[in-house]
């Protein structure tokens, strides 16, 4: 049985995580929160089967709405030894998990949480376990040779151009032997406090790592620092699940029956995103009367989405893509240069999405003037199309 641990730090948009690794999620997983993960099942479509912890992250407010849905509740005093996510993880255990994935366990204010739930790899209760550190840009496993001396290997699917590094916990991990990544390692030692193991590319959609004696540390890096390619029209379009300024998450899966108009843009209240959220404010009684919807989409938060909208009087919806992973899914971040330096950001793009979910137009490179007016016309078209 998979268990899906929510821990309270940063997380990823849920199609930045399917791209990254898919398959993560295996039907039937169940899904246990840590205190104030709980905030993130919406987001990656989860379904809470247990939350657990003391409460000082979720706070009354959510821990009242979580009783109200009938979520089984196991809460823990403030004063305590463990981790909420160390609560998680046991419970995960007790109800038999032989597999856990946890997610949100890095990055956030807090280092040594990060740290601390590094070291709950080490817990003995999960030799045996495979269990992941998971996040957008990193899969983090340790690898821990049984003490009868009996070697431990572990199986690595993943594309080629993914790095892999293999770090010594403790002590010299010995007897490590690789297949499917570029540089091997033939039963060979790697040290303690060296960086011989990092970084190695992987040549194989199926890699190995073999240990004789010690514990590794196995972080795996997707390759997928270059730009996504556009949906192209006929498509199925990405999943958004984004929030606005009020934390309302938005799904591009309940817009089923109506049209939406989903536009990227670079920054909230610059010169150009102001000509072209304005335009669309003039023109949104009309496209609301055509059965459609605006989403605007930007990687600044909400308190940027809600000081922009008031200073604009914007009637439509503005999301906040903080982690650009739903830009990435449309191609829309991307490398840009400016001045002589070299940056990632939000291409300006717009894409008309059918009430089937489907892309009926696309528009990459948008000039701002105009554009709704374009945009509006096309939706005129793809409509008559269609009746």
């Amino acid at each position: 049985m998979q268990a899906i641990i929510l821990a309270d730090g940063d997380v990823a948009a849920r199609t930045r995580l399917d791209a990254a690794w898919p398959g993560w999620e295996r039907p039937g997983a169940v899904v246990i929160a840590a205190d104030g993960g709980a905030r993130h099942a919406a987001s990656l479509g989860l379904t809470i089967d247990l939350w657990v912890g003391d409460g000082d992250s979720l706070g009354d407010e959510g821990l009242a709405g979580l009783a109200a849905a009938g979520v089984p509740m196991e809460r823990a005093p403030v004063d305590k030894d463990e981790s909420d996510t160390e609560l998680a993880v046991r419970a995960a255990l007790d109800r038999g998990a032989d597999t856990l994935i946890l997610v949100g366990v890095l990055g956030g204010p807090r280092l040594d949480h990060a740290l601390a739930n590094l070291g709950l790899l080490a817990l003995p209760e999960l030799e045996g376990r495979d269990t992941v550190l998971l996040a957008a840009d990193v899969r983090i496993r340790q690898l821990h040779a049984p003490s009868d001396g009996g070697p431990a290997g572990v199986i690595l699917d993943g594309r080629v151009g993914d790095l892999v590094s293999l770090l010594p916990v403790g002590a010299d991990a010995e007897g490590v032997t690789t297949d499917g990544l570029r540089y091997p390692l033939r039963d060979e030692v790697l040290r303690v406090g060296r960086t011989r193991g990092l970084s190695n590319v992987r040549t194989a959609t199926m890699a190995t790592v073999t240990l004789r004696s010690g514990r590794l540390l196995v972080a795996e890096t997707p390759a997928t620092l270059s730009t996504m390619p556009l949906p192209s029209v006929g498509d199925q379009a990405p999943d958004v699940a984004l929030p606005d300024e009020t934390g309302t998450i938005h799904r591009l899966a309940d817009q089923r029956g109506r049209w939406t108009i989903l536009y990227f843009y670079p920054k909230d209240d610059t010169p150009g995103c102001t000509v072209e959220a304005c335009e669309f404010r003039d023109a949104n009684a009309t496209i609301v009367e055509r059965g459609a919807d605006v989403w605007g989409v930007s990687p600044q938060g909400a308190g940027s989405k809600r000081a922009f909208r008031e200073k604009f009087g914007l009637p439509f919806t503005l999301l906040a893509d903080v982690d650009h992973g739903v830009a990435e899914a449309y191609g829309s971040w991307v490398e840009k240069q400016n001045h002589g330096r070299t940056y990632w950001g939000t291409a300006r793009t717009t894409f008309l999405v059918d009430p089937d979910g489907r892309i009926a137009r696309v528009w990459p490179k948008v000039k701002p003037e105009g554009h709704a007016a374009e945009v509006i016309a096309a939706l005129d078209e793809s409509q008559g199309a269609t009746a």
